[in-house]
């Protein structure tokens, strides 16, 4: 599909809205208040990929049953991607008709979109719209419907989970690391002060990008991932037939004390440009690599740096006391919970 030359929204509007969702999130806290945090910036991300999937209005009814879908469906992807035994899964348990129901419920509203804007035949500039329009370069043909609306929910997976995630076990650290959290507060202050994230400011936030990269290597979102072989071949000692299921896990590679040095210490500075160079590329795989690297990587990066600063602009996030988080391997390596206490920095101004 030629799908190059159809562009999303841009990106300074994209993260007009990633900041605007982030100060809607903020607003409903007050200095003290106990907040479920890894729950908040699930429901965050969710509507961040909406806005860049549907920039006409998903309307309010249509979001509420992606948010309140969205977690059963990616339960039950992840119990079917751990234990891939259709009988299992077409069994009439709670669970799996809770799951069948949460598929419908998102079939349904996204297909509501999707027939909504073929019917308008306008273009929105966002992802939809550039499905839509998409064609093979071979044969002519756009995608269908039916199509178009599984790309989209694809999309509301890949970007709500995998960075709601991450940013999570950047606050967890954060809480936990008083030094690196005072030196991202330093940068952010600097670079960014009170106003909006703009492109400049992002390429200017050096110590951000390495502290985000640091937590994709100890809590990579995609901790287990897949492949398959074309063709028999050998791999290590290990002869592998035409057909094989590989699994292999980038949290483990990441950790791995051959090739980090102090791997289970959260460094940022390990990947300043003089230390980096000396980690191989190949040990360094959170978004995947080769052909089936994640699409949405760049999308990633924007969206994780823009709610953070814009959230440490004001905000900092204090740990439970007596509260254990335990990392949960289901479709992404999630805290169990996260509970924190946000509290306002006193030399925070309320932002432009």
């Amino acid at each position: 599909m030629d799908v190059a030359r159809r562009r999303p929204a841009a990106g300074p509007g994209r993260r007009a809205a990633e900041r605007e969702l982030s100060l809607d999130l903020t607003a409903s806290w007050r200095d003290g208040d106990r907040t479920e945090l890894n729950q908040q910036l699930f429901e965050l991300a969710l509507r961040i990929v909406a806005k860049t999937l549907f920039s006409a209005e998903l309307g309010t009814g249509g979001l509420d049953e992606v948010l309140r879908s969205m977690p059963v469906f990616l339960n039950g992807i992840a119990r079917r991607a751990l234990l891939p035994i259709p009988l299992l899964h077409k069994l009439p348990t709670t669970e799996n008709r809770r799951f069948d129901e949460a598929n419908r419920r998102l079939r349904e509203v996204v297909d509501g979109i999707v027939a909504e804007y073929r019917r308008a035949g306008i273009d929105h500039g966002d992802m939809v719209s550039m499905l839509l329009l998409a064609v093979d370069e071979e044969t002519g043909e756009g995608l269908d419907d039916v199509q178009v609306r599984d790309e989209a929910i694809t999309m509301f997976l890949a970007g709500s989970e995998t960075t709601s995630t991450l940013l999570s076990w950047i606050f967890y650290v954060l809480g936990q690391r008083p030094d690196l959290e005072s030196a991202l507060q330093a940068e952010i202050d600097e670079v960014i002060g009170d106003g909006p994230v703009t492109v400049e400011q992002i390429g200017r936030l050096a110590y951000t990008r390495r502290l985000i990269t640091e937590a994709l290597r100890m809590y990579p979102p995609a901790w287990l991932l897949t492949r398959r072989t074309n063709e028999a071949l050998t791999l290590g000692e290990v002869a592998l037939p035409a057909g094989a299921s590989i699994l292999f896990s980038p949290y483990s590679l990441h950790r791995d004390p051959a090739i980090y040095a102090d791997a289970d210490t959260f460094d940022p500075d390990r990947w300043l440009p003089e230390r980096a160079k000396d980690i191989p590329r190949p040990a360094f795989v959170p978004f995947g690599a080769g052909g089936r690297q994640c699409i949405g990587e760049g999308f990633a990066w924007t969206e994780a740096m823009t709610v953070l600063a814009t959230v440490v602009q004001r905000w900092r996030m204090r740990p439970v006391a007596g509260v254990e988080v335990r990392m949960t391997p289901v479709v992404t390596l999630r805290p169990n919970g996260l509970p924190m206490v946000a509290q306002l920095r006193q030399s925070a101004a309320v932002p432009a």
